[in-house]
């Protein structure tokens, strides 16, 4: 398919002339052309069918997208990793002293809620 330079009407490729305004796809026009008065009008097609809607994209300002957010997440995926060691070190000293409450289940809730809060803070981070 062409587009008529003229009037933007979409033609397929078997035709030389644009059936609406009688232009070829070089842009000369054919002067014995008449159109026939009982074709339709041709849609209005001055814009691109093929074009893409534009996108806004979101205003980032305020306390949320500062530095002082920046800081703050990475801050607690520090902590958050803190969190995660310390409940390791915590689970072998249960283990150690013979604590099976620590061992089986406080060292490990507290592990995997630290690594939640870690992934928590690395995915806010990267909105």
């Amino acid at each position: 398919m062409w587009k008529c330079p003229s009037c933007k009407e979409l033609i397929q490729d078997g035709f030389d002339e644009c059936w609406n305004c009688g232009t070829h796809a070089d842009g000369t026009q054919n002067p014995s052309f008449s159109r026939d008065p009982d074709a339709p009008n041709a849609p209005d097609q001055s814009k691109d069918p093929i074009a893409r809607p534009s996108v806004t994209i979101p205003v980032r300002n305020g306390i949320a997208y500062s530095l002082f957010a920046d800081f703050a997440l990475l801050i607690g995926q520090g902590c958050a990793m803190i969190g995660c060691v310390c409940a390791i070190i915590y689970g072998v000293l249960c283990m150690r002293a013979d604590d099976l409450i620590g061992f089986i289940l406080l060292a490990p809730l507290s592990f995997c809620l630290a690594l939640a809060n870690f992934v928590v803070f690395s995915r806010v981070r990267r909105l």
